[in-house]
């Protein structure tokens, strides 16, 4: 896994509101992706809710959120309806960004999900630098948003 202090790995993929290279937006604001395994899962429904309702928090940290996964974009757009998401989302069907980041299942209590995206979150700031990284060792597991404002906060240094 990528680790606080490397450079980032810049990619070009499609998103929810064209194609989005992300050198071109951590040059703005520090970029927060947010890999997940499966677009209307439990978990990864509740994570995003969880997202949206303190995405003021996130917005004052100065931090965009981007979500990413394997599953097709228009997946994508239907799930950003379903939840009333006000993030980018992107579309690696190829799982090509998710193993550079390494945000691949490696262990699942379902097998259908080996293979396919991890959870993970990677902080990258306006010279490509990882300032936070955090992989789950399943699926299921996550950061409370609580913890993960609190560890960007340290990570930015506010």
């Amino acid at each position: 896994m990528l680790s606080v202090g490397e450079k980032a790995i810049d990619f070009t993929l499609d998103s929810t509101e064209d194609k989005f290279t992300l050198s071109e937006h951590a040059i703005d604001s520090p970029i927060l992706l947010y890999f997940f395994p499966v677009i209307n899962g439990r978990t990864c429904t509740d994570y995003i809710s969880s997202m949206i309702e303190r995405n003021e928090e996130f917005k004052e940290l100065g931090v965009d959120i981007i979500n990413i996964n394997h599953e097709p974009i228009d997946n994508h757009r239907a799930w950003i309806e379903h939840t009333g998401s006000p993030f980018v989302d992107l579309s690696d069907p190829e799982l090509t960004i998710c193993k550079a980041y390494d945000a691949i299942v490696k262990k699942a209590k379902s097998e259908s999900l080996i293979g396919k995206t991890n959870r993970a979150l990677f902080l990258i700031d306006k010279d490509m630098t990882i300032r936070y990284a955090w992989c789950a060792d399943i699926p299921s597991d996550t950061v409370p948003i609580g913890t993960l404002i609190s560890e960007i906060k340290d990570a930015l240094d506010i």
